[in-house]
């Protein structure tokens, strides 16, 4: 069955394009801003990579194919970005007053843990796959 799939992502990956992958075999191959016919198998799920952010699995509910698709990032990675990089930065400058405070070293490596957990987190949710009416 061929749908219509659409990606856009912004800023982010611009360079690069992303696989679109179904039962573990890359099917097509979608550039920046780029819309593609896709022929895809609606009882096996789709996914989307690109390097190291994938998506969560897309079905298609009980046989209605939607004509489009498509691909976004997943505006919470934006938040998450944009929070941690912020606490980093204001971190930096508290460790550059008070780096002969202990109490601030047990927080700066709970900081990079919780940091490590959020990207982990959305390294399997880093786009989405929606349908378009």
């Amino acid at each position: 069955m061929q749908i219509e799939i659409k990606r856009r992502t912004g800023f982010f990956g611009m360079a690069s394009p992303i696989k679109l992958i179904q039962v573990g075999q890359p099917i097509a191959s979608i550039s920046h801003d780029q819309s593609q016919l896709v022929t895809i198998d609606p009882s096996q799920p789709l996914t989307v990579k690109l390097m190291m952010l994938r998506s969560q699995p897309y079905r298609v509910k009980h046989g209605m194919v939607p004509d489009k698709l498509e691909i976004v990032l997943n505006p919470q990675l934006k938040q998450f970005y944009f929070l941690s990089y912020g606490l980093f930065f204001v971190f930096a400058g508290l460790s550059g007053l008070f780096y002969t405070q202990r109490w601030l070293w047990p927080l700066l490596i709970m900081l990079i843990v919780l940091y490590g957990v959020g990207l982990r987190y959305f390294l399997v949710r880093g786009y989405l796959i929606r349908e378009v009416e």
